[in-house]
């Protein structure tokens, strides 16, 4: 997914500066697990890309807990005036009878996979992941957003 988002009267640093603490913040938040970090910075180039590995929950209750580790990279370039943020390599790693599932959204969550033939529906176990992981992107980048 990409977000192209115009910050008129804002260099390029400042931009840069501003996105290098949203994802600095997004990396403590409270479902992030280890691998979630800054990994690379340019602050000459204004870019960097930050990995993050976060539980993406299901359900939750008192009796049961459906999660699944979330995996993703975010790129950010920019330049005087704009924002590019790019969220991609998606995959996830999930729990099935104490074994770990390896899934990559492409494979996954697209319409191919997760939509049945006459489209009218998300298949049950695909159809959660896609619900989750665009609902989570979509909160990333309208938290993105409201930081500028």
């Amino acid at each position: 997914w990409k977000l192209e988002y115009d910050v008129p009267g804002l260099s390029a640093q400042q931009i840069y500066e501003t996105m290098l603490q949203v994802v600095t913040n997004m990396t403590q938040e409270k479902n992030q697990l280890e691998r979630s970090k800054v990994v690379m910075v340019n602050e000459g180039q204004h870019k960097m890309v930050a990995t993050f590995q976060e539980w993406l929950v299901f359900t939750s209750t008192a009796i049961s807990l459906d999660r699944t580790k979330f995996n993703y990279l975010i790129q950010a370039n920019c330049t005087d005036g704009h924002l590019e943020v790019i969220l991609d390599h998606v995959h996830y790693n999930y729990a099935v009878k104490d074994k770990d599932e390896h899934y990559k959204a492409e494979d996954w969550i697209t319409d191919k996979y997760a939509v049945n033939k006459k489209r009218t529906r998300l298949y049950p176990i695909s159809g959660k992941f896609r619900r989750k992981t665009i609902d989570r992107k979509n909160e990333i980048f309208e938290n993105i957003k409201k930081a500028f």
